[in-house]
This record gives C-alpha cells, structure tokens and sequence, in this order.
C-alpha cells in the first residue's frame, strides 16, 4: 500500500465501511473535481478524476474515527502514484482540503495494488464495444453535423463535455481534427464503460427532440447499447416481504457491483435469496432445518406453499420451469463456495458469469415475491 497524503496523527488505519454509496461517492468527487479545476489546480482534478477514489470511514489503534480516499489500481498507476509521475503531494493535500470543505474529513488518501488471479483469461477477454457504424449513427445520426463540426461543439466545448456531462477526464488538445474527428476518435478508443458514459452525455447535452433528427427511437437504441456496455444488470427487486437488514444486504450488493464488479456481489445476492426464502417460510409456517440451504427450502416452499401447490396442480409446464429453479438454487451454493469471494478461492467467477448469477438471482426474487409476498 502507497500512502500518498496524510493529515498528522497516528499512521496506522482500518477501513470499517464504505462512508457512502456509489452515487453519493460520485457526487463528493464530481463536486470536488468541479471545485479544484475552478481555483485553477488542474492536475489535482486530473489526478482525481483519473482514479477510483473510494471513501471508507476508518479508524486506528487510538480508535479515531475519520475518512479515507483508497483505490485499488492496476499496476501501471500503481508504478505511476509509487513514482510521483501521478500527483505530487501538494495535489493530494489539496483533494483532501476540498473533501474536508464539502463536509468530508479525509485523514489519508491511499492506494493499493489491484491484484489479479494470475490466470489472465477472465478480465483480459475481449469486450464488445461500440461499433463504428454505432459511432456514425450517432454523429451523423443523432447529434447532426454542420459543415464538418459536430452539433454546435466549439473546441472549448467539446473539451469541457467530457468532464462536465460524461464525469470523464479527457485530453482533446492533444487530438488533431475537427470536433467531429476528435469526438469519434475519442468514442473509437474509449473503454467500455468510458463509451457508456459518452453517449449518456451526449444525451445529456442533445436531449430527445432537441432536433428533429433526435428521435426517441435512436434514443432507445443507444440506451439498450449503454446497458450493455455498462454491464447493466437486472435492478433490485422492491420486495413486499423482506426486513430491513435484508434490504440493506440486497443494497450493499447493488454498491459492489458499482465499485467492484459482480464477482463482489455475489455472496450478498446470494445471502439475499437464502435470507427471503427462510422469511417466506416463517410468514407461511413452513417448518425448515436450520441449517436448510437455498435447494431445501425452495423445495419446502414448492411442496407446501398453497400458491405454489396450485401453480404446478394447474401447469405441468411451469412445474417444469420450477423444477429447473431448484436446479439453478442448487448450483448456485458451490459457484458461492468455490467461486466467489466468501471464501478465499484461487478461482473466482468471470465477470460474465458473475453477473449471470446476479441476474438469474434476482430474476427468482422478482418472481418469488410477486408470486407469494403478499400471500
């Protein structure tokens, strides 16, 4: 671990919980970048916009209570922070003098090496991306362009789009070409996520209907496009049977997936279906081991459960379609234990089969609520 700023005090730290969710940790940094770059301290909002600064709350062996900014990154930055080629310590005691002005105490701001399974298969496989007919459909499609130059771009503007409407650092000083060539090289080289955030921007800027070109039909297109490129999954569901510290758990998921990706959610979505099948089987008086997995107490529910019992009575095939759920429950214990990251597994999910699990969980979370929460 790299400390690159600390405030005074002792220098030891433990991280106890994430100090906000994803969205209150994007609006501090966004605030905070906004702040740094209008009193002119350009690389500090750089260094920030450039890095996945989480904010844990924190405390030490004196059981001081603060906040901490702490990524995890791959080795190239990793290199760059342990080097000083990425921020100086001025830049970083700037950020937290900022964080501390927006209500935030920031004691530490801290970086760690991103570590990798050493198999290189999972997170190096190629990702789709957005396609150059995508990127032309929406230049020439979507935005318009006039005498070579995009929408009413002017080269500040389009400098300053990135940062304002896509919450995303780049250069285009350093690109050649008319916005428009700029736009499309910028879109073209882009990481998937970062393309996701550029076309959500662009609808930012251009909404629908803005022109008559803009049309609701391209909107949705590009929205379906974002979703897959975002690795958008299927939401929570808003479940009529579950306790507080349920939600929170399906919550805390939700986060994860944000910050770290689904191999990171998939023990709390996980949790999540086990805790709503034993608060189903308490709310109907269904007896259950207590120790009974997600396989065994689906199966208490299917067998006496009254909306279930007249479900399979009434339809063969949707007791078919049951009968592959249990079978789904009943693998998704192992991929959990052998896996995921509840345990500490030398082999862990792909980002795709992570996310299938997530989504195949929630989808029985839909169901099963709709179906017997309000029975």
């Amino acid at each position: 671990m790299i400390i690159l700023y600390q405030s005074g005090g002792a220098g030891d730290f433990e991280r106890l919980s994430l100090h906000t969710d994803a969205d209150g940790t994007e609006t501090l940094t966004f605030n905070a970048q906004q702040l740094l770059r209008h009193r002119g301290h350009e690389n500090a909002a750089k260094v920030l916009a450039s890095t996945s600064f989480e904010i844990w709350d924190s405390t030490n062996s004196f059981s001081d209570e603060f906040s901490i900014l702490y990524a995890e990154v791959p080795l190239d930055m990793y290199e760059s922070f342990r080097k000083g080629h990425l921020g100086t310590q001025e830049d970083f005691t700037l950020i937290a003098a900022v964080f501390r002005e927006l209500g935030t105490f920031i004691r530490f701001v801290a970086c760690e090496l991103q570590m990798e399974n050493g198999q290189g298969s999972n997170s190096s496989r190629e990702q789709p991306k957005v396609t150059m007919g995508d990127i032309l459909k929406l230049v020439n499609g979507y935005i318009g362009v006039h005498g070579g130059y995009l929408g009413d771009f002017t080269y500040r503007t389009h400098h300053e789009f990135y940062p304002e409407f896509c919450n995303i650092e780049v250069d285009t000083d350093k690109l050649e070409g008319t916005t428009r060539e700029k736009f499309i090289k910028i879109l073209q080289t882009s990481d998937r996520k970062s393309q996701a955030k550029i076309i959500q921007g662009v609808f930012k800027k251009y909404p629908v209907g803005s022109e008559p070109q803009r049309t609701r039909e391209l909107f949705e297109q590009f929205q379906s496009l974002t979703n897959i490129l975002s690795g958008a999954p299927i939401p929570n569901p808003d479940l009529g049977t579950a306790s507080e510290v349920l939600r929170r758990v399906l919550a805390d998921a939700e986060t994860l997936i944000q910050k770290n990706g689904a191999i990171s959610a998939v023990d709390r979505i996980h949790t999540a279906l086990h805790g709503y099948l034993i608060t189903v089987c308490k709310k109907s008086g269904i007896q259950y081991e207590k120790d009974a997995s997600l396989t065994r107490l689906f199966r208490s529910l299917r067998g006496e459960h009254p909306a279930l019992l007249q479900l399979e009575k009434e339809s063969k095939e949707i007791g078919k379609v049951l009968q592959a759920c249990a079978a789904i429950m009943d693998a998704l214990n192992p991929v959990r234990d052998r896996l995921s990251v509840a345990h500490p597994n030398e082999r862990l999910l792909g980002d795709e089969e992570a996310m299938l699990v997530v989504n195949i969980t929630r989808t029985l979370l839909h169901y099963l609520d709709a179906k017997l929460g309000s029975q």
